[in-house]
């Protein structure tokens, strides 16, 4: 027995001035090769002028591109989406013969297209030493790698920005993170 269920997202932004906005990337599109059926989605995009360019990521996601080619005083980004939840075995799922035990006995063939992927093939010098110097302490020692990063990001147009930890997450928004991975800080008090 599936239960559809209605799920609405809206967020809103209101500026006191027009601001110029890039183009944004909206992944709140399902992926189509999931199990989850969707029956009805919608996006909308509340924005004077604007355009949205339907694409496909490497992954096989539907990402939405929307483009603004005036700043804007006001956006809203909305999805109203109808998905049919149905019980599933997550174990459903066919092992091959070679899996059964581990570690896995791949055949011949199927080994040697994996074997790039076993394979460690960088142990340069520079590699190495870094590896020996291990992490520090001091958040300030990460500030010119993220300098360099946001420089490499504002030379290639990327919007998001994705560096520091919950050792240097300061210092990662200092220059200029719009993603930052805070995970220890959260679960180790």
């Amino acid at each position: 027995m599936a239960i559809h269920v209605g799920i609405e997202h809206m967020t809103s932004y209101r500026y006191d001035r027009p601001v110029a906005h890039g183009p944004h990337v909206v992944r709140l599109r399902p992926a189509p090769h999931t199990r989850t059926r969707i029956h009805d989605y919608h996006l909308t995009i509340g924005a004077e002028a604007h355009r949205v360019y339907w694409q496909e990521d490497p992954f096989g996601n539907l990402v939405a591109r929307v483009v603004f080619p005036k700043p804007l005083r006001e956006l809203t980004v909305a999805v109203d989406l109808v998905a049919e939840m149905t019980i599933i075995n997550p174990f459903d799922f066919f092992v091959e013969a070679y899996a059964e035990q581990y570690p896995f006995r791949y055949d011949s063939l199927l080994a040697r297209e994996l074997e790039p992927y076993f394979e460690l093939v960088e142990r340069s010098p520079r590699l190495m030493a870094w590896l020996q110097e291990g992490v520090t302490n001091d958040p300030e020692q990460s500030r010119p790698y993220f300098q360099r990063l946001r420089e490499l990001a504002e030379e290639h147009g990327l919007q998001e920005l994705s560096m520091g930890t919950s050792q240097d997450y300061e210092v990662a928004v200092e220059e200029g993170a719009t993603i930052i991975r805070i995970g220890s800080v959260l679960y180790q008090g």
